[in-house]
């Protein structure tokens, strides 16, 4: 099982400059408080935008709305994919980037270590499978058919287990969206993938 390909698009979902915006915000897992002064309207016109996004993009949520928009716009990837990296540093949801066809991690954030109970600098460079080699196959799995053909794919409630660097095991389930990072040419160079702690628990 390799995970769902987000759906193409039913309808044109052009978006305005603003929305674009909004949309990449989201994505770096801002709150309506921080966005507002940025994109320079109140916190409650930054909810009654969100709110038409995912009544246009059909979808119940937040982590939805960023699954699809990242599946069905892609001038929207490019936008979000050119940002420095840094800037998902403090996102509440985990984020990496896998690069090439090996998946190694070339980026995760502090939510990510946080999580995983491994540092950026014990991860960076080394193949997901050996960095966390009880790793959920099926993300795996997803993450290699992302590589070889483009489609933005997404899990819910996938179950994770992991042994942190004091050697603890740690469980939880995590909602997973990935989308494929290309370069200059067009091809496929690696994998960004925002996880969403959906439950945590002991073993």
């Amino acid at each position: 099982m390799s995970g769902r390909a987000v759906a193409p698009p039913r309808r044109n979902r052009s978006l305005t400059v603003r929305q674009h915006e909004l949309l990449v915000l989201v994505a770096r897992g801002l709150t309506n408080k921080e966005i507002a002064p940025r994109l320079h309207i109140t916190e409650r016109g930054v909810a009654a935008a969100i709110s038409r996004l995912l009544i246009r993009f059909e979808t119940p949520n937040r982590a939805g709305l960023i699954a699809r928009s990242l599946a069905e716009l892609p001038e929207l990837g490019s936008g979000l994919f050119e940002l420095d990296y840094r800037r998902f540093d403090d996102s509440p949801y985990l984020v990496s980037v896998l690069s090439g066809p090996q998946l190694v991690l070339a980026y995760v954030n502090r939510r990510f270590e946080a999580v995983f109970g491994r540092s950026a600098v014990e991860l960076v460079g080394r193949t997901v499978a050996s960095a966390l080699p009880h790793v959920n196959p099926q993300a795996l799995a997803m993450a290699r058919a992302v590589f070889e053909d483009g489609q933005p794919r997404t899990a819910g409630s996938l179950p994770a287990r992991w042994q942190d660097a004091g050697g603890a095991w740690r469980t939880a389930t995590f909602d997973l969206v990935q989308q494929a990072l290309r370069g200059r040419s067009g091809d496929v160079v690696g994998v960004l993938e925002f996880a969403m702690e959906s439950r945590a628990g002991a073993p």
